[in-house]
């Protein structure tokens, strides 16, 4: 069943890998200076026994919406919320714009806060060239542990010299109606000495 999984989100995450040229990559991001739409941000869901399905951000309505809301940011004015209106059956991943890099060992940060989620989520880092062919695959860089409050997550990692571009997916098998994911306050950065 775990090999099956892993499969699936292997497949899932190869659909995006096209459409990571066409993004334009960020170094950062803290949501203050998003109007109406999340540019570059996307979800997939892959329900059990169906082909996955890939949607921007603004193109989902059920069963999950993914918006920047002003209620309740880590700082600043608003955050990145990814809220469930409806069970998930099978796995689901936010897929973050494409990270520039520019360096060998690198740190990426963010905040995370969930309510009505009960198991842990997984950072998945993907490596790729400036035409955004995958070239190294960390299926599950961090557990995303479910926390009511703010918690800052970090994955630090050594990329090889052809990768210009991070593809950072937060993934989770299932959720329950009700549960809500905010982000924020998104960088990344070099180890010192790099």
């Amino acid at each position: 069943m775990r090999t099956l999984r892993l499969a699936l989100l292997a497949g899932m995450l190869s659909l995006g890998a096209g459409r990571l040229a066409a993004q334009t990559p960020i170094e950062g991001e803290d949501f203050e200076n998003v109007k109406a739409q999340l540019v570059d941000w996307s979800a997939t869901w892959q329900p059990a026994g169906e082909p996955a399905v890939y949607r921007p951000a603004a193109k989902w309505d059920s069963p999950f919406t993914i918006v920047a809301d002003s209620a309740d940011a880590h700082s600043g004015n608003q955050a990145l919320k990814w809220e469930f209106s409806g069970e998930i059956q099978g796995m689901v991943l936010l897929n973050f714009p494409p990270l520039q890099v520019n360096a060998t060992e690198l740190e990426l940060r963010f905040f995370v806060k969930t309510r009505g989620i009960d198991k842990a989520g997984r950072l998945a880092v993907d490596e790729a060239d400036s035409s955004g062919k995958r070239l190294k695959s960390n299926w599950a860089a961090v557990l995303v542990q479910p926390s009511d409050s703010w918690t800052e997550v970090v994955w630090r990692g050594k990329v090889g010299g052809d990768t210009s571009r991070l593809r950072v997916f937060l993934a989770y098998d299932g959720m329950p109606a009700g549960a809500t994911v905010w982000i924020d306050d998104i960088t990344v950065k070099p180890v010192p000495g790099n």
